[in-house]
């Protein structure tokens, strides 16, 4: 059975003396404790009710509020009461093979896995209450949940009349997530639940004016991280048409409920690669729970379910299932890993995370080489470090025996084992030169003694990115609009460009929207409404492509002549005209850091200002200049903020001098 234990203000009940004395107790100095004693010295409080405030009182327990300090002290006052529950042979845990499953911590959260329940309850009752008296942390037997996993129903109503827990009958919360009695019942505990409250949670944003990338961002920074935490947490297959249905009031927050401009796989896309960065929670699903494999490999100090995988699974181990077909697993094992595997089966291949041959593969408890399942016959071999398949292969091939017997001081005794770990190593290696692949990176982590840092987010944007630029269907349209195409190395430039661009999400929102073909031209609105002209809405006769509206129209030619000629008196630049710069933000070749990012805003007001005469016959010339003036204004209040007015003065200067000396003609153009 589960218990999880309710102390009654886990943090305001704590007794100093008691804290002073675990301090000592776990080897910090006199220095370290008289800082401490220092920190709870004489301490008082007030009450604030309205505008008035009570008169001072003493504090004599617990620990400081807001204080870095007082989780990691709560952590060393809370460790004795976990070493008394696991040494008390009269408290009875889950048995594992060599291990011993009694206890979960994290800070005043604490889970006991109780067997024997009529032999461990009362000691730990009476263990909780010397604890409670010694430090003042008080354990509240009404609010401490219990939860049975499979005790008979005798045993169980003899149990709710000794002892008044709230007896849970579906599931118990621990850290946030509902667990079950039945492995198939924690989807339905834990992720319907999750979808209503996020759904409530965009509703209630819908209410507010939020920009475009800023609604990207919410979902990014509060969404994605309470779905992720499931992900990473449980290794359980997932309704896939659930999920559908939460992403897709995820894109109708996005749209505020309007029909989509943008293609969802643009938006899924990294910034740096050509989208927005909105977060597929499909692929950190399926992230999420490939990223516990390398942790499966982990040779040195493997977390504690590893090893019970490996106890479920005996003789085999979890990681050599990886290496191996289908056919030649065993059935016995968790629901968790059959899970994880299934995710492996499907996901590897196609997101070529394994080669043929496959370095990673154990020697020990591995299917496809049954004399490792006798480890102990192969002790020499792993106290060598002859634990996988890349142990036992140079650049060329299985190391030769003669290689084995001179640099390793191979005993005649393990000559035999020899030639059975070279044979297999062989059949690994493969013939031919295409079974010969270097390692994946996905192989690298699982060969290393601990998974990367942020796995989940590396394999994440492994899923994510696109094969090739092919695939980006913007691309393809601007080059057939404009005539003229950039080089794959062209576009990483301009995406990049593009995100730094500006802070100001509103004014980076505007660079986007005509990169992703945002607005819509009159042939476009021609083929959503069959009765619209598909002219150009200046009146020259010709087809309103996104092309010809942009670049092409004789009216925008003109009105790009005048804004090359203000760049060029502003920023003494003589550039050619390039659609892919003054449009879309491809940086121009040697111009200055400082001159492009003002280069940046002020092709960004031109766009705007056609943006701005969408329908206009003439284009407004002088709004160009207004919304230069307007992006200097917010970039300066952003640099402000952020504490870099220096730097924006230096991008701006150019532009300040020009608008104190101005004499230029401003009027409408009206050709």
């Amino acid at each position: 059975m589960f218990l999880k234990l309710d102390i009654k203000k886990a943090f305001d009940s704590v007794a100093w003396p008691y804290l002073y004395a675990t301090i000592q107790e776990w080897g910090f100095g006199p220095k370290f404790t008289t800082w401490i004693k220092a920190l709870y010295c004489n301490p008082v409080g007030r009450i604030t009710i309205g505008p008035q405030a009570s008169n001072s009182f003493p504090i004599e327990r617990g620990t400081r509020q807001g204080c870095p300090l007082s989780p990691l002290l709560f952590d060393l006052i809370i460790e004795p009461l976990a070493i008394a529950i696991r040494n008390d042979p009269d408290i009875h845990g889950l048995n594992v093979g060599p291990q011993k499953h009694l206890l979960s911590l994290f800070a005043d959260d604490i889970t006991v896995l109780v067997t024997r329940p009529l032999q461990s309850l009362p000691n730990l009752y009476n263990l909780l209450h010397k604890f409670g008296t010694i430090s003042g942390l008080v354990v509240n037997p009404t609010k401490t949940e219990a939860l049975n996993i499979n005790l008979p129903p005798e045993l169980l109503k003899l149990l709710t009349l000794n002892f008044e827990f709230q007896w849970c009958k579906k599931y118990v919360t621990i850290l946030g997530i509902r667990f079950t009695v039945e492995y198939n019942q924690l989807y339905h505990a834990n992720y319907p639940y999750t979808y209503k409250k996020l759904q409530k949670m965009l509703e209630d944003w819908s209410k507010y004016h939020i920009s475009w990338i800023g609604r990207i961002i919410a979902v990014k920074m509060t969404l994605l991280p309470k779905l992720l935490y499931l992900f990473r947490l449980l290794p359980i297959k997932i309704n896939e048409k659930d999920l559908k249905i939460f992403e897709k009031h995820v894109l109708s927050f996005i749209w505020t409920a309007k029909k989509p401009r943008v293609n969802k796989s643009t938006l899924y896309r990294r910034p740096l690669e050509g989208g927005l960065g909105l977060p597929n929670m499909k692929k950190y699903y399926v992230a999420s729970q490939l990223a516990q494999i390398p942790t499966m490999h982990a040779q040195l100090f493997p977390p504690l379910w590893v090893d019970l995988e490996n106890y479920l699974t005996y003789p085999y181990t979890a990681e050599g299932f990886f290496w191996s077909p289908t056919s030649s697993r065993s059935s016995a094992m968790s629901p968790c890993l059959k899970h994880t595997l299934s995710m492996w089966d499907r996901y590897a291949p196609a997101y070529n995370l394994i080669s043929p041959s496959r370095p990673a593969a154990p020697i020990i408890g591995n299917p496809l080489f049954p004399p490792g399942l006798q480890a102990k016959t192969f002790t020499w071999w792993t106290t060598n470090k002859f634990l996988r398949v890349k142990d036992l292969i140079s650049v060329r091939g299985p190391y030769p025996m003669t290689y084995l017997i001179e640099n390793y001081n191979l005993p005649k005794t393990e000559h035999y084992r020899a030639l059975q770990l070279l044979h297999w190593a062989q059949k690994c290696w493969g013939s031919s030169r295409s079974d010969q692949a270097p390692p994946t990176f996905f192989e690298r982590w699982c060969l290393n003694n601990a998974p990367p840092p942020k796995t989940i987010s590396l394999l994440y944007l492994t899923l994510i990115s696109p094969k090739s630029l092919t695939d980006i269907l913007y691309i393809k349209q601007w080059g057939n609009d404009l005539g003229v195409s950039l080089t794959d190395t062209q576009w990483p430039q301009l995406w990049d460009n593009l995100k730094h661009s500006s802070s100001n999400t509103i004014i980076a929102e505007a660079g986007y929207k005509v990169l992703f073909r945002w607005y819509l031209t009159p042939v476009r609105l021609a083929k959503i409404y069959h009765n619209t002209n598909d002219q150009c809405f200046r009146g020259c006769s010709a087809p309103g492509t996104m092309g010809h509206i942009w670049w092409h129209c004789p009216k925008v030619v003109r009105y790009w002549v005048r804004v090359y000629n203000l760049i060029f008196s502003v920023l003494h630049l003589n550039l050619r005209k390039n659609p892919y710069e003054a449009l879309l933000g491809l940086p121009s070749a040697k111009v200055p850091k400082n001159k492009q990012k003002l280069l940046n805003h002020m092709f960004l007001a031109a766009r705007q200002t056609i943006a701005k005469s969408w329908k206009s016959l003439s284009i407004n010339f002088t709004l160009f200049k207004n919304k230069v003036d307007w992006i200097f204004i917010n970039e300066k209040l952003s640099s402000i903020e952020m504490d870099r007015l220096k730097s924006f003065q230096t991008v701006w200067e150019p532009w300040i001098k020009y608008r104190q000396y101005d004499t230029l003609p401003t009027h409408l153009l009206t050709i």
